[in-house]
């Protein structure tokens, strides 16, 4: 009996070890876009227009943006508008009377992230020259829509 359980023993132990284990590595990558939205749209920019006083006439509005951590807009545009003519973007009043004005666009910075405090404020600027300011039919509201466009 003593020899049973022995061999009993010894031969539990083949088999045990011969069931291995066998192992693999796994290698995981990940790879982070750089990537710009705008998260508050620029609220309307109105500029007021006093022809008996020398402009140019301005007027700024604020937007806000996120992008990828240290990652860096390559630009900010703003489009030509609804009444974008002869290379100006024109602002136009109910009487169809068009004022030629300009958008300047704030530099880029580096991103802080996609976390609840990274928005970056930036600065437009609109600007109607004096000599169309002066020229200007006087005009309850001149408007015009502009697509801005953070750019990664």
């Amino acid at each position: 009996m003593k020899k049973l359980l022995i061999a009993s023993i010894i031969g539990a132990g083949f088999v045990a070890s011969s069931a291995h284990a066998d192992t693999a590595n796994l290698t995981v990558n990940a790879s982070v876009i750089g990537k710009c939205k705008i998260t508050t749209a620029p609220p309307t920019a109105t500029v007021t227009i006093d022809p008996s006083v020398v402009g140019p006439y301005t007027a700024t509005s604020t937007f806000a943006y996120q992008c990828t951590k240290s990652f860096t807009p390559t630009t900010f545009t703003a489009g030509g508008g609804s009444n974008f003519a002869g290379g100006s973007n024109q602002l136009k009043d109910a009487s169809a009377n068009l004022l030629k004005y300009t958008v300047t666009m704030p530099a880029a910075a580096a991103g802080n992230g996609f976390g609840a405090a990274a928005a970056i404020s930036a600065i437009i600027s609109v600007s109607v020259a004096t000599v169309d300011g002066q020229a200007a039919p006087a005009s309850a509201t001149y408007t015009d829509t502009v697509l801005i466009t953070v750019a990664p």
